[in-house]
C-alpha cells in the first residue's frame, strides 16, 4: 500500500465542497482543456496501464462528480434555435428573348468569266506576207490571210490551220476539240506565226520631228528628233511604254506625243514612204552568197555595200549610210534615216555579224 500523503489545501477544498454548503464561495472555472496533439489511438497507446478502481471515496472520484455538479449549475439551459432560413436568390429579371441579327452575308465577288480557249489560242495571219520556211523540223507555208500549211518532218500528217479550225488529213477539228497528239504542231504553228507578226513591219512615216514603226504583233516604236528620244510602245496589254533619252518630268509628256502617232500609225496600214528609191532588181542568188541557217543569205558587193536577205522576205540593201528597206512583197520599200544606227537594221545586220561574215 501506498503511504498516506498529507493533505493539502486543494485538497482540504475539494473535500470540504463533497457536501454542498450554501455559505461557502464557489469554485472557479475550470481552464480549457488544450487540443489534443496526438490521434487517440496513440494518446491510448502511451497511457499508462489502468490502475486498480479506487473507492467511492477517493479523491479523484470526488473530482469528477464535483466538475459534473458545477457545469450543470453554471451552463444555462441552450435555447432551441430557430431554423436558419437561407435567403433566397434574386429573381433573374426575364427578358423576353430576341435571336440576335444574322451577320451581314461577306461581299460577292465578282466571277471571272473564263476566256473562250479558241480565242486566246487562234492564229490571226492578217498583216502577215505570203512565205515559205524550210527548218529542220518542219516546212510551214503561210497563205495569209486564210489559212497556214504545215509539214512535220517524220510525221505522215498534214495540217492545214485557219483561224477557227485545224484540217488534219481532210478531217476538221474545232480548235478547242483538237485531238492530244496534233496539240503540239498546232503550238509549233502558233509559235511561229508570232515570231513572223513580231518581225513583220506593218506601217512607218510620221510628221516633222518624229517618226513611227509599227510591226504586226502591235509593238510600235517612236523615235523623235535625230533618234536621240525613243519610245517603244509594248503590244496592247503587255505592259508600260519604255521611254528612253528624256528626263523623268518630261516623260508624260513625249508618251503623249507617242501614243498619238501610234494611233495615226494604226490608221495607215500602208508604209508612208521618206523617198522612192530607184528600181532595185530582183534578188538572186549567186556564187557569192553565203547562207546562214536560220537567218538568211548575205553578199557582199563591194567595200561597205551589203546586200541581205532574211528568211521572213525581209530585203536590206546597205550602201555605206544609207539602209534601204524592202517588204516581202518587193513593193513596199524606204530608206531608213537613221541608217545603221536603227536598231532594227542593227539587229538583222548583227546575225550575219555573228555568224562570221
Amino acid at each position: 500500500p501506498l503511504p498516506a500523503l498529507p493533505p493539502t489545501a486543494l485538497t482540504a477544498a475539494l473535500l470540504a465542497h463533497a457536501t454542498p454548503k450554501p455559505e461557502l464561495p464557489s469554485l472557479p472555472s475550470p481552464p480549457p482543456a488544450k487540443p489534443r496533439r496526438k490521434p487517440l489511438a496513440a494518446a491510448q497507446s502511451l497511457a499508462p496501464p489502468p490502475a486498480a478502481s479506487l473507492p467511492s471515496s477517493s479523491p479523484g472520484h470526488l473530482l469528477r462528480q464535483l466538475r459534473q455538479s458545477l457545469e450543470e449549475m453554471q451552463l444555462p439551459p441552450k435555447a432551441a434555435s430557430a431554423p436558419t432560413i437561407a435567403p433566397a436568390p434574386p429573381k433573374a429579371i426575364s427578358t423576353p428573348s430576341v435571336a440576335p441579327p444574322p451577320p451581314p452575308p461577306p461581299p460577292s465577288r465578282p466571277q471571272k468569266s473564263e476566256p473562250n480557249f479558241a480565242h486566246v489560242h487562234t492564229i490571226s495571219l492578217l498583216d502577215l506576207p505570203p512565205l515559205t520556211h524550210h527548218s529542220e523540223h518542219a516546212i510551214v507555208a503561210l497563205c495569209p490571210p486564210t489559212h497556214l500549211k504545215l509539214t512535220i518532218r517524220g510525221n505522215p500528217a498534214r495540217y492545214t490551220i485557219t483561224p477557227s479550225s485545224m484540217i488534219v488529213d481532210g478531217v476538221a477539228y474545232a480548235i478547242e476539240d483538237i485531238p492530244w497528239k496534233h496539240l503540239p504542231a498546232y503550238r509549233f504553228a502558233r509559235r511561229f506565226v508570232a515570231a513572223v507578226r513580231k518581225r513583220t513591219l506593218i506601217a512607218y512615216g510620221g510628221v516633222e520631228g518624229a517618226q513611227g514603226r509599227l510591226w504586226a504583233d502591235g509593238r510600235a516604236l517612236i523615235t523623235f528628233g535625230d533618234g536621240g528620244v525613243e519610245v517603244e510602245i509594248p503590244p496592247p496589254g503587255q505592259g508600260k511604254a519604255v521611254i528612253r533619252g528624256v528626263a523623268r518630268k518630261e516623260r508624260a509628256v513625249v508618251e503623249a506625243e507617242a501614243r498619238e502617232i501610234y494611233k495615226w500609225l494604226q490608221t495607215h496600214p500602208k508604209p508612208n514612204y521618206t523617198a522612192d528609191p530607184d528600181k532595185l532588181p530582183e534578188w538572186e542568188l549567186t556564187p557569192e552568197t553565203r547562207f546562214v541557217k536560220g537567218v538568211g543569205w548575205c553578199r557582199e558587193l563591194g567595200e561597205g555595200q551589203w546586200s541581205m536577205r532574211f528568211l521572213d522576205g525581209v530585203r536590206l540593201e546597205i550602201r555605206g549610210s544609207e539602209v534601204l528597206w524592202v517588204e516581202p512583197d518587193g513593193v513596199q520599200k524606204w530608206i531608213v534615216k537613221a541608217g545603221l544606227k536603227d536598231k532594227d537594221v542593227r539587229r538583222r545586220a548583227g546575225l550575219f555579224v555573228k555568224a562570221g561574215l
